[in-house]
């Protein structure tokens, strides 16, 4: 993606990225009154129509919905209006599921309450029976594959010989009668079978931070080395995909470029032979869209500042060509039937909710499905801004920036809203933290700070043992390019965020506490000590890589030096603190150990528990609560608009462990 980061700051730092951005300037203000206060439960209650699938056969939809205030799989057919129906009324959410190819059953991923522990289950679309295919204690369960070569047969990796390395099962999912296919006694953190269900590749840790690739020959079963991507390498080179032969493996790699390049090498061969299919200079490849029949790829997907589709398959381009020209939003979702003459598509806006639409290859037509937030089509949502800030050191800083509607614009109250990951990244389109802020009256800005994926290892690289140093130093950049440009009001700058982004409120607040006027902190670190130590067992493979890119685990005094549980006494603002109990990535000691440092030093510091989520919040009632104390938090610090909380805490498990005075109504 990129060549040389500063060459390319020098390139795209011109007007052409700012065409608009007078218009945060000179754009007349528009009378608050004038623009509703959109009720908080649109935001957050009503995001519903989402993972929209296609059934392997083209005749059925299926999509994620609440049923009883909680998130369900509901299907309707393709081909007539009757209304949608549940086909699952699980009490517990479910965020992920797929259809099993016999066209018949639906697939489910469930933990319980955030621990992470995934069963995976089989529903049967006529009767709605159940089957946990997965049913052992305290295991962790992976599907690896499911092929139209074996309708009712999915091939499932489970941790309940080996706590820190999964086995692999063949599992029929209308009997749940399973057999082991194989013992992973070779302690492979990842594994990959081809279309015929066979284990074919598997992947270990190269105890540096890279990873190595080993080949299983299918007729003695023996391992030889395939691959090998090194440490600079390791989170922009993957594998994709087998080939329908089975004889070939698509997979990303960017060892000898910037970016990653497409390529596919027979499995058999004693030297590797790389064939270069695509590359894309001024991005990543996020993903690549194969041919459900031939399993060639036919598109690759990139995102600098906007969704780019480069397409690899000629005899889609007419199809592409029409969608893309059907909308003016980004093409983002797609989903195929098995013969490759239904899509299912969606478009992604920056001012109003995805759109879905089936698209029929024969027809050449696009009939609109739903959009999944009805309830915010009836109001005035705003847009969101692409921008690119120059870090202090010419890194170009990819950022996107969303502005109210309604008052003043100039001077006014921001908040900086830091993406997790830290190896993620924020992409253009609607975002319901950008457009609850702006309805409540705050400029919302978020950066891909050095360590964001997408654009290249050697910015992603440079985020490497950078965590409180020169990943914080791109926020602050922004927030002072918020300020110069009369943006932000400098006293009324809040920083907030999810799991990275706490931790980079908690550094905000520790090491900055001058820039900003509080933090909102969810599922944040605050040692970085106890973050390369707590891991789960099954993420043993995953360690050298974590070190490579936070910090060694014997370096004590590094990662001393990145905590801001040691700098609580620089905390002079106030912070509110969200935790799920359930939290495994990052344990609900990193919340308590800095509230009780708050505590001990007489700071201000709201501390909100959940005692039945994870690391997200994935109940719809302490979604709603969570956000109704940030509101009234953000409202008592900056000014902004916000609703009454109301009894939006007393119908969620939230416990307000500390600082219920802070707050009025809670």
């Amino acid at each position: 993606m990129i060549r040389s980061l500063l060459v390319l700051t020098q390139l795209l730092i011109g007007s052409i990225f700012f065409p608009n951005l007078h218009l945060l300037n000179a754009q007349e203000a528009v009378a608050t009154e004038d623009i509703p206060l959109i009720p908080r439960s649109a935001f957050f209650f009503s995001d519903s129509n989402i993972a929209v699938k296609l059934s392997p056969n083209g005749k059925r939809i299926t999509f994620l919905e609440p049923y009883e205030g909680v998130l369900n799989v509901w299907m309707q057919n393709t081909d007539d209006k009757q209304a949608a129906v549940p086909v699952t009324k699980s009490k517990d959410p479910i965020f992920r599921y797929q259809w099993a190819q016999n066209n018949e059953q639906i697939l489910f991923f469930r933990d319980f309450e955030g621990n992470e522990n995934h069963h995976i289950y089989s529903v049967d679309l006529k009767s709605f029976k159940t089957i946990d295919l997965t049913p052992f204690d305290n295991i962790q369960a992976r599907l690896i594959r499911g092929s139209e070569k074996f309708p009712d047969e999915i091939v499932v990796a489970i941790n309940n010989r080996d706590p820190a390395y999964h086995d692999l099962w063949i599992i029929n999912t209308r009997t749940g009668e399973r057999r082991l296919v194989f013992e992973n006694k070779e302690e492979f953190g990842e594994l990959f079978v081809d279309h015929n269900h066979q284990l074919r590749l598997g992947r270990k840790s190269d105890g540096k931070g890279g990873f190595n690739f080993f080949n299983r020959d299918l007729s003695p079963g023996a391992w030889k080395s395939f691959i090998h991507f090194d440490k600079e390498d390791s989170m922009t080179s993957r594998v994709l995909d087998f080939s329908a032969d089975n004889q070939r493996v698509y997979y990303l790699d960017s060892t000898n470029s910037n970016t990653p390049a497409l390529y596919s090498s027979k499995l058999d061969s004693d030297n590797l032979q790389k064939e270069k299919i695509f590359s894309e200079d001024k991005s990543d490849i996020l993903d690549v869209i194969f041919d459900p029949k031939t399993k060639q790829p036919r598109v690759a997907i990139s995102d600098f500042l906007r969704i780019q589709w480069s397409i690899l398959d000629p005899k889609i381009q007419a199809d592409v060509q029409y969608l893309q020209d059907f909308s003016n939003g980004d093409l983002r979702f797609f989903e195929s039937s098995l013969d490759d003459q239904k899509w299912i598509i969606g478009y992604v806006y920056d001012n109003k909710p995805a759109r879905y639409y089936l698209y029929d290859r024969n027809k050449k037509a696009a009939v609109f499905l739903f959009s999944p937030n009805k309830e915010l089509e009836k109001f005035p949502l705003t847009t969101m801004q692409p921008i690119i800030i120059t870090s202090r050191d010419g890194l170009p800083l990819v950022s996107y920036l969303s502005m109210p509607k309604q008052g003043p614009k100039n001077n006014i109250p921001m908040v900086l809203w830091v993406h997790g990951g830290p190896n993620a990244r924020d992409d253009w389109g609607y975002n319901v933290i950008h457009q609850w802020l702006n309805n409540r009256g705050y400029a919302v800005l978020s950066v891909n700070f050095r360590g964001s994926v997408g654009f290249g290892k050697q910015f992603l690289n440079a985020g490497n043992r950078q965590w409180s140093k020169k990943m914080q130093d791109d926020l602050i950049d922004a927030v002072n390019w918020a300020i110069q440009k009369g943006i932000a009001n400098p006293k009324k700058i809040c920083i907030g965020g999810a799991s990275y982004g706490g931790y980079a409120t908690l550094v905000g607040l520790t090491s900055t506490p001058e820039i900003f006027a509080c933090g909102i902190d969810i599922a944040g670190s605050s040692n970085l000590q106890t973050v390369v130590e707590s891991y789960p067992l099954y993420m043993k493979d995953v360690l050298d890589d974590v070190e490579y890119r936070i910090g060694r685990r014997d370096d004590k005094e590094f990662l001393r030096e990145g905590s801001p549980i040691y700098k609580v006494d620089k905390i002079s603002k106030p912070l509110l603190i969200a935790q799920g109990k359930n939290d495994i990535r990052v344990i609900e000691s990193e919340s308590t150990q800095i509230v009780e440092a708050m505590k001990k030093n007489q700071k201000p510091v709201l501390y909100v528990m959940f005692p039945d989520e994870g690391h997200a919040f994935v109940k719809i009632e302490n979604d709603l609560a969570f956000y109704a104390i940030m509101e009234a938090f953000l409202a008592k610090e900056l000014g902004g608009r916000f609703q009454a909380i109301g009894d939006d805490v007393k119908k969620s498990s939230a416990i307000i462990v500390e600082g219920k005075n802070l707050i009025e109504g809670l």
